[in-house]
């Protein structure tokens, strides 16, 4: 949302297998959109899912691998 309003043509969905070979179902959704905000404007990521059973977790480092955040955002001034 921008100031509370709904951003036309925002809307991602994704769907997740509960499990593939015994293991929990995952999955990166990745999503590019490009706004122009003005100076005061409040923007807000909002995510739900209908069932109650998702979550967006972030993982810490096992020393083997990098830690994986539960979400990214990317914002770049232009001008």
């Amino acid at each position: 949302t921008v100031n509370g309003n709904i951003v036309p043509a925002s809307l991602s969905r994704t769907t997740v297998s509960q499990t593939h070979a015994q293991y929990p179902g995952s999955v990166i959704l990745t999503v590019n959109f490009f706004y122009q905000f003005a100076a005061n404007d409040i923007f807000a990521l909002r995510w739900r899912n209908n069932n109650g059973y998702t979550t967006v977790s972030t993982y810490a480092t096992d020393g083997i691998e990098p830690a994986s955040p539960a979400a990214v955002l990317t914002l770049q001034q232009i001008g």
